[in-house]
């Protein structure tokens, strides 16, 4: 068998927010293309969160009441 010549490609990273545009834009020609709107909702786009410590306090130990 014959090896293809491989050409080494180039790693790029992007953003979310530029994920999240370029999405956003290929819908947009999508539907212009169509001749019906798409509609394009904002689906709540968050970047990935770090995570949060939550602090709470210990519960109070629970009291057993001696029954008169």
């Amino acid at each position: 068998m014959k090896k293809k010549n491989k050409v080494p490609s180039e790693r790029v990273s992007i953003t979310y927010e530029e994920q999240f545009e370029m999405i956003r834009e290929s819908l947009s020609k999508l539907s212009e293309e169509l001749g019906y709107p798409i509609e394009i909702r904002d689906m709540n786009f968050k970047p990935p969160a770090e995570t949060t410590s939550v602090s709470m306090r210990p519960l109070s130990p629970i009291k057993n009441k001696d029954k008169k």
